[in-house]
């Protein structure tokens, strides 16, 4: 997970900055920004890394919940 520069004032977001990134700015669910990550051979090593019930939190409606809680309050 790192933000790369990519030089010309543009940042390459990898790991879990790609995927909140995606939760924040393209208001994806935890399970479609996981799979939009997957597809395109994104780094889910910090997801693979997990337990098998992290994962299913992570990708749970509980998860979207909490995310958005957080969200409101931030």
């Amino acid at each position: 997970m790192a933000v790369i520069d990519s030089g010309d004032n543009t940042y390459a977001l990898t790991g879990v900055d790609q995927f909140v990134y995606f939760l924040s700015h393209f208001n994806m669910s935890s399970k479609d920004a996981i799979e939009e990550m997957r597809s395109n051979d994104q780094d889910l090593d910090w997801f693979d890394a997990f337990t098998k019930e992290q994962q299913e939190y992570v990708l749970s409606k509980r998860f979207q919940q909490d995310w958005d809680q957080v969200k409101e309050e931030g």
